[in-house]
């Protein structure tokens, strides 16, 4: 047709159209999927995602709520005495009812916590019985909350580094396909995609003259996805959102099912296993930049 797109009569006798740019290996095999195959069923994506989450990370993504740690802001730095009103409810006999009010000091902690001082008094009286068990508990408990404060920096600067190491993998991937501007828009969605698998990501575009391969970004998508331990059909959502045009006329399920398709005379982009993402992301830490025959001989990717 005038477009590109052409007309075709199978052997089965079923007509259908195709866009241009398909090969007719694509076309078949296309064609031969969606009879042969199941509908592919992306909720079922969703409910992999939603089944992974911790109960609080369901609740917060359910409820649209975002989470902050904040610095306290506190006045006193070990809390406080105070006065709080109190009052007793007497039903008396004759069927009138007497409220006795007043005053009693309490303690407030820097947290907010209320203690009255009959509960302090023993309080400091256990505290004088097991003053050295006590103590040993305190010291216990300081040491807990200082390793747990270094495995959350542990953990912020890890992931940090993971996406350090992402952005620092497309740009000498891809930098030589895209313009800067399309190239930050796909840093953009590796970022995403370390926090949401399913994040609704932005489509890119590569230059007119690009000679990269549908297996080319097939092999993008699925290094940085098993990287992520990400599993198949996550991975070929984000290929077909991201890389729109090249798969417009490929379903989520072909692609997913030629992830780890490889030409090794043709590729441009070399399909790599996780443990050999995993050594590029040590060497990355350690070097700062992105060297590929560290991991030539180490994983072969597994399809």
């Amino acid at each position: 047709m005038d477009d590109g797109t052409r007309h075709i009569r199978f052997a089965d006798g079923s007509e259908g159209y195709a866009s241009a740019g398909l090969s007719d290996e694509e076309i078949l095999f296309e064609h031969e999927y969606q009879n042969n195959c199941p509908d592919f069923d992306e909720d079922a994506i969703f409910q992999d995602f939603i089944s992974g989450l911790t109960a609080q990370e369901k609740y917060d993504y359910e409820n649209n709520i975002k989470r902050e740690k904040i610095e306290s802001n506190e006045e006193y730095e070990y809390g406080c005495f105070a006065s709080v009103p109190e009052q007793n409810v007497i039903d008396n006999r004759d069927g009138t009812t007497t409220i006795e009010e007043y005053e009693s000091t309490v303690f407030i902690t820097a947290n907010g916590d209320v203690i009255f001082l009959h509960q302090l008094d023993e309080m400091i009286k256990f505290y004088n019985e097991h003053k050295e068990t006590t103590e040993k508990i305190i010291t216990q408990k300081k040491e807990c909350d200082e390793a747990y404060e270094k495995l959350l920096r542990n953990e912020e600067l890890y992931n940090t580094e993971q996406v350090t190491f992402i952005c620092a993998y497309i740009t000498y991937t891809m930098q030589g396909f895209m313009e800067s501007h399309e190239l930050d828009k796909l840093h953009l969605n590796a970022r995403m995609w370390t926090k949401t698998p399913l994040a609704e990501f932005n489509a890119v575009k590569l230059r007119k003259k690009h000679q990269l391969s549908k297996e080319d970004l097939k092999h993008l998508g699925y290094n940085i996805g098993k990287f992520l331990r990400l599993k198949g059909p996550v991975i070929a959502t984000f290929v077909k959102t991201v890389f729109y045009e090249p798969f417009s006329n490929l379903q989520i399920q072909s692609i997913n099912s030629k992830l780890t398709d490889t030409n090794p005379d043709k590729d441009k982009i070399p399909l790599l296993s996780r443990e050999q993402m995993d050594a590029l992301f040590e060497h990355f830490k350690r070097y700062k930049t992105i060297n590929l025959k560290v991991v030539e001989n180490k994983g072969k990717s597994k399809k």
